[in-house]
């Protein structure tokens, strides 16, 4: 992985030892850089990527359903969901795959802070994937092997 800045490097390396000190068996690198954690039928990403020179942010991410009807009937209900939301938002990503996300700002943030994004959007990722699937069908994250 190429660093952009000092910044990017000493966060990614942060949140790797943190998710290995966190989730321990459960991490398994990314070959693009971060870590992986499987929880049920979700698994949540954890990357970094530099913003600007002089700081960084932790994205945490799970894929929920693909292949969904992507109806304006779904995507209202997204949109509610994300009002409901403490932390994070629903997105639909470039190939219709419905995810869930929550960022941080990497030099600000602290082990029970990535700890509590990683379990949130597992969380949320593994309640709504059922709820999706029986009304506008796809399939969940754990299904399709991701």
């Amino acid at each position: 992985m190429e660093f952009q800045s000092p910044v990017h490097e000493e966060v990614h390396g942060r949140v790797v030892a943190w998710a290995h000190e966190l989730f321990g068996a459960m991490v398994q690198p990314r070959d693009e850089g971060g870590v992986r954690v499987r929880f049920g039928s979700a698994s949540v990403d954890v990357s970094v990527t530099a913003w600007g020179e002089a700081e960084a942010v932790i994205l945490t991410r799970a894929e929920v359903v693909s292949g969904a009807d992507l109806t304006p009937e779904l995507m209202r209900h997204l949109l509610r969901k994300n009002c409901e939301m403490r932390f994070g938002a629903f997105a639909v990503g470039a190939e219709g795959v419905i995810e869930f996300r929550h960022s941080i700002v990497g030099s600000a943030c602290q082990i029970e802070e990535l700890k509590a994004s990683v379990q949130y959007v597992m969380l949320v990722a593994d309640l709504s994937d059922d709820e999706i699937v029986a009304r506008w069908g796809g399939h969940r994250a754990v299904d399709r092997g991701a």
